[in-house]
């Protein structure tokens, strides 16, 4: 038995329910074993269990939904098939992020006018959302002009800014989901900040919610 998109596509539902309060009864290294043995329910239970993370991942990089969720379709499928490459050497998420971002990158490289992106990211403001109407409004402008000068910013750049400004990961994890020494995530990060910043000046943002100018002490 093989995965497909169907089954992808099942997981993707279960994922956004957040797995609707049911504990999972395997340890998660049991579970990519048995997925490793062919267990096609146990890899679904792991996919359901990391999808969100993946998915807020790939939005973070494309910031358009559907491009989002296709991304994170076609990492699943590929997690899957290469899942004896998996050697338990980093935790399974930072693995399959790993995956999200060669899948990014290699449509990237097979598109190269790709700029021209509808930008639906109005669901997804850096900040609450006050309650006064006209300050929804004005919030929900500068949600839209923080993620449209992130996607201007260069894809190095963009996925270390998201995976710590935006999802919270720490230095060493993002060196392991990039595959990179962490002074260089340090790096990437301070000119990601500055060239987000630099692209928020321009476009006349004065504040900019949700990311923070510091390390905040995270290793």
């Amino acid at each position: 038995m093989s995965v497909n998109r169907h089954h992808i596509q099942l997981v993707e539902e279960e994922g956004s329910a957040k797995n609707a309060g049911r504990e999972v009864d395997a340890h998660p290294t049991d579970l990519v074993r048995r997925a490793q043995r062919g267990d096609v329910t146990a890899f679904e239970r792991l996919a359901s269990e990391h999808y969100q993370a993946l998915y807020s991942f790939a939005m973070g990089l494309v910031g358009d939904g559907a491009e989002a969720a296709d991304i994170t379709q076609d990492a699943l499928l590929k997690a899957y098939r290469k899942l004896d490459s998996y050697r338990f050497a980093a935790p399974f998420r930072s693995w399959l992020l790993q995956i999200v971002r060669n899948s990014f990158r290699d449509r990237m490289r097979q598109r190269q006018q790709h700029q021209t992106k509808q930008q639906r990211l109005a669901a997804h403001a850096l900040a609450e959302m006050p309650a006064d109407p006209e300050q929804q409004l004005m919030g929900k402008q500068v949600s839209l002009q923080v993620y449209g000068a992130l996607l201007r910013l260069e894809p190095q750049f963009r996925e270390v800014v998201v995976l710590f400004d935006l999802q919270g990961f720490a230095y060493r994890e993002i060196a392991e989901i990039c595959c990179i020494p962490m002074g260089t995530v340090k790096s990437r990060l301070r000119r990601g900040r500055e060239g987000l910043r630099r692209l928020l000046v321009d476009d006349g943002v004065i504040d900019v919610p949700g990311l923070r100018t510091s390390g905040g002490g995270r290793r």
